[in-house]
């Protein structure tokens, strides 16, 4: 991973905890999507790579990580009228195309100043908590005919739990004098620490 990602006590930037095998965009120009635009934060100030939207000024950005994290900030780097003014957040829901990004009520919704940069934060939102993938919407910007992003970044914890190891949507039935072990599960919860370097 990129040597700028390093952990804090409590918060790291996720750059590399993101699967981009899935992880895509709507609407954008070929070479100019969300993968353009999603990178370590050293990249920060390099505006020659970046997002660009196609026929209008609304992109579908679906973002999945390797393992859970608990997402606690959003940083955007953008300029101008071509800057995100309003921007839904969608965690933990597949939204298959822009019609469900209009109508769908978002886990989060933000309104940005026009022309500058900006750091959106999850933390106080308890839908932000142990996800595995987050679908951002930028619904229109400040009038230009595409919208442009720099540069995103994501920060906040991993919970160092290997999603493939997960049993998802299962029910247990528990008898007397029978117990169960369930993968990146134990009687307290998920199992490993939060915070911290992640493993890999």
């Amino acid at each position: 991973g990129c040597p700028c990602e390093g952990a804090t006590k409590t918060m790291m930037w996720l750059y590399d905890e993101v699967d981009f095998t899935k992880t895509h965009s709507l609407n954008t120009l070929r070479n100019m999507g969300v993968t353009e635009a999603l990178r370590p934060s050293c990249e920060r100030e390099n505006p020659s790579e970046g997002l660009v939207s196609d026929a209008d000024q609304q992109v579908l950005l679906c973002i999945h990580f390797k393992q859970l994290v608990n997402l606690k900030e959003i940083a955007i780097s953008a300029r101008g009228a071509a800057c995100p003014r309003v921007v839904r957040a969608f965690a933990n829901r597949e939204v298959a195309d822009f019609d469900d990004a209009e109508q769908d009520q978002p886990t989060k919704e933000w309104t940005l100043k026009d022309g500058t940069s900006t750091t959106l934060s999850t933390e106080d939102d308890g839908a932000f908590r142990q996800i595995q993938s987050l679908t951002l919407f930028v619904q229109e910007n400040h009038g230009a005919d595409q919208t442009r992003i720099d540069w995103i970044g994501l920060k906040g914890e991993c919970l160092n739990v290997n999603i493939g190891g997960i049993v998802q949507n299962a029910e247990y039935e528990l008898r007397p004098g029978t117990s169960f072990n369930v993968p990146g599960l134990s009687s307290g919860g998920l199992s490993g620490q939060t915070g911290g370097a992640c493993s890999k």
